[in-house]
């Protein structure tokens, strides 16, 4: 079956009646996945009522929707009265999108066979319509993999010795986000963690909405080398650095397993996971891709990383921009993602990076050479540990972010095994 009529209108009407019901359909379905063109239509409506902040009821709706016409005025009352139980949204919701999927693959086999779109992009496309499918585990086959992880431990521990304490390193099918205000250094930090993992072998993707491969590339080469990375942009360079540099790019490309890629939508996340296959996965950030920063389109690339994620079980650590209202100069809170789509509610982990002085503009020229900045990270979200704060150095000009102690390997590998008392 290609529609369900029944199970839209319920969708619809359920949206009228209870507040939850509409936020959790605005969230999950777009027009498209709507059969009936009246029901796609409603469903604009409705969401164009959420954009302009207007609550969804019989009364607004109808100042929107009807034209003072008997017959759409009917419309609505049937589709009121359509629904059997607006507790059971998650269910006609479901429908309507399972409906959805297959007429789009339908309609994609018969794109493909008619040589209209290519078959890589069909991949793409498949794999959009079905991430949401999961094979269905036995309660002991959830057992014996949680057994197996435990004594293997978490995939992925971190060079900064102090994010093992507070987290235990980023497992698999985990999505850890880095939030903060405007220039405090989170995609320095992004940078720093894939540059530590590729060290360690690991196949790392890098994904920037905002930087140019090479411009990623100017802050890798100067964190491996301690030139400036502005230095690097001006072209200033001694022939001893010269030197250093080629040195540092031919050992790097050679030994690492990593890629990056200047990206503009989700599609393009889907497409770069596929074709390099990596163990982590970086986007920096979140709320640039395809140039939209609304509510709801930030949840749905949110909800769609994770999916990406756990689909791919790929270690996934996400930059999340903040904005600071009337120049308050505060530490970030999980509130602050709150107006930024779903991001708190689908990262198990959480991060701040807060460098005070930065908002104060203390200290903005730095020549090299200088005591490292010491911005704080906040640990304000984890769902498997404990949270806290933490300083780190940090080198803008290097693009280096490091740990306040230096230890012993002794000393580190301690951490690899740390829980909190």
């Amino acid at each position: 079956m290609y529609q369900n009529i029944e199970a839209e209108k319920a969708c619809l009407g359920a949206c009228m009646l209870n507040e939850e019901a509409y936020i959790y359909t605005v969230e999950e379905l777009v027009s498209s996945d709507f059969f009936d063109p009246q029901h796609q239509t409603l469903f604009q409506v409705m969401l164009k009522m959420l954009k302009d902040s207007q609550k969804c009821d019989i009364v607004t709706v109808s100042s929107e929707y009807v034209k003072k016409q008997i017959g759409e005025v009917l419309f609505l009352a049937d589709i009121i009265h359509s629904v059997p139980n607006t507790q059971n949204i998650e269910e006609y919701v479901s429908l309507v999108k399972q409906c959805s999927i297959k007429r789009a693959q339908k309609n994609l086999l018969i794109s493909v066979e008619s040589g209209v779109t290519k078959i890589e992009d069909a991949m793409t496309e498949l794999e959009k319509l079905t991430y949401n499918k999961v094979p269905e585990e036995t309660f002991q086959m959830v057992l014996e993999s949680t057994l197996l992880n435990t004594l293997r431990g978490t995939a992925f521990k971190f060079e900064i010795y102090t994010f093992n304490k507070y987290l235990g390193g980023l497992d698999k099918g985990e999505l850890m986000t880095i939030g903060g205000y405007t220039s405090q250094g989170k995609s320095d930090l992004a940078i720093q963690l894939a540059i530590d993992m590729a060290k360690k072998g690991k196949g790392v993707l890098f994904l920037s909405t905002e930087m140019l491969a090479q411009e990623v590339g100017r802050r890798i080469l100067g964190n491996l080398t301690s030139i400036k990375v502005m230095d690097l942009r001006k072209g200033m360079l001694s022939e001893e650095e010269r030197n250093l540099l080629e040195f540092a790019a031919r050992e790097v490309g050679e030994d690492w397993n990593m890629n990056v890629k200047k990206i503009y939508s989700i599609d393009d996340v889907r497409k770069y996971v596929r074709k390099y296959k990596p163990e982590l996965l970086f986007l920096d950030y979140i709320q640039n891709l395809s140039g939209e920063t609304d509510y709801k389109t930030a949840t749905r690339n949110i909800k769609e990383l994770q999916a990406i994620t756990l689909q791919h079980e790929l270690g996934t650590i996400c930059v999340s921009q903040l904005n600071r209202s009337h120049n308050e100069i505060r530490e970030p809170r999980l509130s602050d993602l709150r107006d930024t789509g779903r991001i708190e509610e689908c990262s198990n982990i959480v991060v701040f990076m807060y460098w005070e002085d930065r908002l104060k503009q203390v200290n903005l020229q730095r020549q090299g050479g200088e005591p490292p900045e010491k911005p704080i990270i906040l640990v304000s979200k984890n769902r498997d540990g404990t949270i806290g704060r933490f300083p780190v150095h940090f080198y803008p000009e290097f693009a280096q972010v490091e740990d306040v102690v230096k230890i012993s390997t002794e000393e580190y590998q301690e951490t690899l095994n740390y829980s909190d008392k």
